[in-house]
């Protein structure tokens, strides 16, 4: 039995001694490839500058520096190395003529690129959307192209950082392309990263919602979604057309909750009655839409939206009742609607209010004293 148990001593004596003796090593190559990756920058960044300081003398392109781009930066690590030297130099205005002039290289990469695995393929697609051709160029056009075809056996990284780059290269017709392609293939991309990704397009956003718009009807839920949410981060002038399609029986529920989300953010008066259909006695108990609506009111001052609000407020799901109850307060309710909720023997109505004013006061008062207040303090 000793024998047993020091050979189990000895043995988890030999497993420590090996994580110290691979944690050592792996510390002294990660100072060692920190270096190298360093010096290859420092290489990269002269040559580029020094490429840069030709082409705007006038001077034609250099051969050797095009025969090592297309050698070197086929190896990922490289490319890192370039791509961290051209982000330091990217400021200079020269930079954009030397990425110009050598758009050809870049597609020729990307051709290659095309045929590595998909995180290689978002790594370079992620460079492409940093720096890149002049936009709406012959040679943008055609990266594009090559760019389009990274969806082809990707992932969901892969395609979040395509998107980037084609929204980067400001083409409404690339970015309606790669959402029809994502659609078509049944790919589930989540409608907060396209709608954050469609905010950094860099040509003219309310064209771009206005063709994805048009075009949406025909996608999954998600895509529909996504172009509410990014249209309600430019402007109300998309307010008319939405409330058509709120009013559509065939609208996706999903996408009526974005587009009831857009009327919160975007006060239009001639959707306040479609807002409180959604919250009338025989629907507001179903919950749903009238979840969303409840908060939307806010946004609609007046004693008829308080009289619908404190109706709805008695429902039986607690979120409409929750939301009820935040507009309330939002449109300035207070302590004299709390009683008369009590006086209707609807506990549940009340206590709901009451949570959210004791909410409200807290927030008040970490906001007036610059510091966290504990629940005592607040009810006292």
């Amino acid at each position: 039995m000793r024998s047993f148990v020091s050979l189990v001593i000895e043995f988890y004596m030999f497993i420590c001694v090996a994580l110290l003796v691979f944690n050592i090593l792996y510390i002294f190559r990660s100072k060692i490839l920190g270096r190298l990756r360093g010096s290859k920058e420092a290489a990269w960044l002269d040559e580029i500058w020094e490429e840069s300081g030709r082409l705007v003398n006038g001077k034609r392109p250099s051969v050797d520096h095009q025969r090592r781009l297309e050698r070197k930066l086929c190896k990922v690590e490289q490319l890192m190395a370039y791509h961290n030297a051209v982000l330091t130099a990217k400021e200079e205005e020269r930079i954009q003529k030397y990425l110009d002039t050598y758009a050809p290289t870049f597609q020729l990469l990307a051709a290659k690129y095309s045929k590595r695995s998909a995180m290689e393929r978002a790594f370079y697609a992620h460079v492409m959307s940093v720096y890149h051709p002049a936009r709406d160029t012959r040679s943008c056009r055609q990266l594009i192209e090559i760019l389009l075809t990274y969806f082809e056996d990707s992932t969901v990284f892969c395609r979040e950082n395509v998107l980037q780059a084609l929204c980067a290269f400001g083409s409404v017709g690339a970015v309606e392309r790669a959402f029809h392609l994502m659609n078509r293939q049944g790919w589930y991309h989540h409608s907060r990263l396209l709608s954050d990704g469609l905010m950094s397009f860099a040509g003219d956003r309310k064209a771009l919602c206005r063709r994805l718009w048009k075009k949406c009807g025909d996608w999954a839920d998600s895509f529909q979604v996504a172009v509410v949410q990014f249209a309600a981060n430019l402007s109300d002038e998309f307010a008319e057309e939405f409330l058509v399609a709120l009013k559509a029986p065939d609208c996706p529920t999903e996408t009526k909750f974005a587009l009831i989300r857009y009327f919160q953010r975007h006060r239009y008066e001639p959707a306040y009655s479609t807002l409180v259909g959604f919250l009338k006695p025989e629907k507001v108990d179903e919950g749903g839409l009238a979840i969303a609506a409840a908060s939307a009111l806010a946004n609609y001052p007046g004693s008829e939206t308080q009289g619908i609000l404190m109706n709805a407020i008695h429902s039986r799901n607690w979120y409409v009742r929750k939301n009820a109850a935040s507009a309330l307060i939002a449109l300035g309710v207070g302590e004299a609607e709390l009683e008369k909720l009590r006086g209707t023997g609807d506990r549940y109505a009340a206590e709901m209010l009451e949570y959210v004013l004791g909410k409200e006061s807290q927030k008040a008062l970490i906001t007036e004293k610059g510091t966290p207040v504990l629940a005592a303090e607040v009810s006292a």
